[in-house]
């Protein structure tokens, strides 16, 4: 057996290369010895890490197919996966789909799947759009002319107060819906 590997690790491999373990009762009915969910996480984890140890790409492309659309997998060990597995067509959407989550969802257990220098990443990038909304807030852009706009000064003062009323206040409080 290898280090860090069971033999659930490499059942998942030879389940998926050679088929189900089965076996006959008394009666001569087959049954599977692996009782193993086919298509859970773990299982698909267990084949991916094996098939990258024994470099078997069928197997490889199998797990990472299956994970990709699989609905019991979370965001942050998608992201884990992406790392360890140099899953790099997962990275842009799933790194996306953590920045539109607030960190406090993620929760202890999400946070500690998440490689320190992503996570870092991850909460620049969240500072960064925080820090971008706030100062949209503070400074008004410039005035756009419409066609009631008498004079620059006329059109200034509308804008400005038309931003201040709308477009600050969502920038502000982004977690709070405005209709209008």
């Amino acid at each position: 057996m290898l280090h860090g590997h069971s033999s659930i690790d490499f059942d998942c491999l030879l389940d998926h290369l050679f088929g189900k373990l089965q076996d006959t009762d008394s009666e001569g009915n087959m049954e599977q010895i692996n009782n193993t969910p086919p298509e859970s996480v773990s299982t698909l984890v267990s084949l991916l890490t094996m098939s990258t140890v024994f470099d078997v790409s069928v197997g490889k492309s199998y797990a990472i197919n299956q994970l990709e659309a699989h609905p019991d997998l979370d965001l942050p060990t998608k992201l884990q996966l992406c790392h360890q597995f140099k899953i790099l067509p997962w990275l842009t959407p799933t790194f996306r789909e953590l920045v539109s989550l607030p960190i406090k969802n993620l929760g202890p257990t999400g946070l500690a799947k998440i490689p320190a220098y992503i996570l870092h990443a991850l909460i620049q990038v969240k500072h960064q759009i925080s820090t971008h909304w706030l100062t949209l807030a503070a400074v008004v852009p410039p005035a756009m002319a419409g066609m009631l706009c008498h004079t620059p000064l006329t059109c200034a003062d509308g804008w400005e107060t038309g931003w201040k009323a709308g477009p600050v206040e969502m920038l502000r409080h982004p977690d709070v819906f405005y209709s209008g």
